[in-house]
């Protein structure tokens, strides 16, 4: 097997050789790095030696600690912050509240602060049986304080509590002068004083962990799950972490293929298409340098539907597989024999797309009939709604909310604690269905427009929202595993495609990233998240190739070749971070790995 280069298109190329100049210029940023470095070692040697300080006592180097403060002149804590510390500890509330003054906390802090100390105060008197005192700590203490009356209130509630075992379990956790309530209001206070005189908990350790994020987070080509990297080196990845050769070719289906995806266990790709078949693979080892995946061969060829298959999802245990068709008819397949175990026939029209619950017990499907389904596994109806023709759909893992695009342009945000037949409906939309493709209205790419929560009227707050309504078609819907993200393909004619990221978690969502380069005028191309934390964004084009983004800075890292027509679907192996694979109209399904290889693109 020969090595080569994978067949991509980058914005940079690579120099075979250095030059003398390239040498000393890279020795001159070296040497000013460094000069750097000694200015800011003079600017910070106090905080410096302060944090060697901590550190120290947090590894129990106890006399390193006296040595290097002696030596250094620099002390860890102030003489003020030591009497605080102490004082707090052996309960002596009075001096506690005169060394405040000392420790420069804001003014418009001191009320909290001075209650959280009363706070433990009352509930030490409380805990000794001394009610009196612990009531006049309410009257002259407490409450001239005039601050949070909310706590205050369930403070004194607490002057019922008949014993100690009934006050730990009235108020939330607290344990008693003798546990470790003390220590938890010095933490508490920590963020009250400043890092002059109290440095904040391990800091230097946070420190170091902020720069290795930041390391991660600033490597474009990052694709492992290890975070703990090494302290002594910076961290980089290489651009050969990220899948960019053909593994292989799957030539089994007949026609355009429209659909992949990888089961969640990542041991099975699904393919589907234009032919009425599906595929199923198992790509364990295709990841494997050694392993010599030759020609294919599918583990099951489910057929069955009587027209084109244009989506397919995994059920969460990988035990089933839902297709849908233009035959109107969504099917589910068992796995393991390839048998199908129900056929649902309620739509009228072709299903688009669908989606299981995170139980495995249900599925909600979406036809160009406009109607949403939700039904179990024998085939029954549990809820529907009619509204706009449904694009894509998805549910979160917590089953409380289903994200859908639609032929109004809009991102909705349905509320399934409600039944779905509860929901309004949408209005008519435009678009048309033509040679089993699916083609969309075109439209300017213009500023989109977010819709507020009172849109609808009070009879269906909360059960409904249109979150974000943009100005050209939304053609395919991909949620992060986090339910925090939702990639969304945007078709604009005369323009190249454009994905965006939202962040669902704001209301209205809010566009975080825009991902451009790619070709999308007239079809459905579909992206996905991929990669170890779906750090890259992976996307088909209507030129033949296979786009991938770096998530954070929308950068494109790879235009990859070797389709001969237009890319419908991509998928990013969940497990196994060095494989994805594209799907086109060109009847082929490549799988790509970082293994290089030319044997598969020698037709190219």
């Amino acid at each position: 097997m020969t090595l080569k280069e994978p067949n991509i298109e980058e914005g940079t190329s690579r120099s075979s050789s250095t030059s003398v100049g390239q040498i000393q210029a890279t020795s001159s940023t070296q040497l000013e790095a460094a000069n750097g470095l000694d200015s800011f070692q003079d600017r910070h040697r106090g905080a410096i030696v302060r944090l060697m300080l901590q550190s120290l006592q947090a590894l129990g180097y106890k006399e390193s600690l006296h040595k290097l403060e002696e030596e250094s002149g620099v002390l860890l804590q102030s003489q003020h912050i030591n009497q605080f510390r102490n004082c707090i500890l052996a309960g002596q509330w009075s001096e506690v509240i005169n060394l405040l003054p000392n420790l420069k906390i804001d003014p418009h802090n001191i009320k909290h602060v001075k209650f959280l100390i009363y706070e433990q105060k009352f509930m030490e008197l409380l805990e000794m049986g001394d009610r009196m005192q612990a009531v006049q700590c309410v009257r002259k203490e407490l409450t001239p304080l005039m601050h949070d009356a909310n706590s205050l209130h369930k403070l004194t509630a607490l002057l019922m509590c008949k014993d100690q075992k009934s006050l730990y379990k009235r108020s939330g956790g607290w344990d008693g002068k003798s546990g470790d309530s003390r220590q938890i209001l010095i933490k508490a206070l920590h963020n009250y004083i400043s890092s002059d005189q109290l440095l904040p908990e391990s800091r230097l350790f946070q420190l170091l962990h902020q720069a290795q994020l930041y390391q991660q987070q600033n490597c474009i080509y990052h694709n492992t799950l290890i975070s703990d990297f090494s302290l002594l080196q910076d961290h980089t990845c290489t651009r050969s972490s990220v899948p960019q050769y053909t593994r292989c070719v799957i030539r089994t289906h007949g026609d355009e293929v429209w659909f992949v995806a990888f089961s969640h266990s990542g041991q099975y790709l699904a393919t589907a298409g234009k032919d009425q078949r599906c595929f199923i693979f198992d790509v364990s080892r295709w990841a494997d340098p050694s392993f010599q995946p030759g020609e294919p061969i599918p583990l099951h060829c489910l057929e069955g539907h009587l027209d084109s298959i244009s989506f397919l999802a995994w059920s969460p245990d990988d035990s089933l597989l839902v297709t849908c068709s233009q035959d109107c008819s969504c099917r589910v397949w068992n796995v393991q024999n390839g048998e199908c175990v129900l056929k649902f026939t309620r739509h009228s029209e072709p299903v688009l797309a669908a989606a299981w619950y995170p139980d495995g017990q249900y599925i909600v499907s979406a036809a160009q009939d406009k109607y949403v389904y939700k039904w179990d596994l024998q085939g029954k109806v549990k809820g529907k709604h009619c509204g706009a023709r449904v694009n894509d759909i998805s549910v979160s893992k917590d089953s409380k909310r289903m994200v859908t695009i639609d032929s109004d342009k809009r991102i909705v945000n349905y509320n399934l604690q409600h039944p779905l037949d509860k929901l309004p409906e949408h209005e008519a939309t435009r678009g048309y269905m033509n040679n089993s493709r699916e083609r969309h209205d075109d439209s300017d790419d213009g500023d989109a427009q977010s819709d507020g929560d009172g849109e609808h009227d009070s009879a269906t707050a909360g059960l409904y929202k249109t979150i974000h309504r943009a100005n050209d078609s939304l053609t395919s819907l991909c949620l992060s595993d986090d339910g925090h993200y939702i990639l969304v393909n945007k078709a604009i004619s005369e323009k190249r495609g454009c994905i965006h990221l939202y962040d669902i978690r704001h209301r209205p969502f809010k566009v975080t990233q825009k991902y451009a380069g790619h070709v999308q005028k007239r079809f459905v191309i579909r992206s996905c998240f991929g990669g170890a934390n779906q750090l890259f964004v992976l996307s088909g084009s209507e030129d033949h190739k296979v786009y991938v983004y770096h998530r954070e800075t929308a950068k494109t890292l790879f235009t990859l070749k070797g389709h001969s027509n237009v890319v419908n679907s991509v998928a990013w192996n969940p497990r196994v971070h060095e494989m994805f694979a594209s799907a086109s109209d060109d009847h082929t399904v490549r799988v790509w790995t970082t293994v290089p290889t030319d044997w598969a693109d020698a037709d190219n």
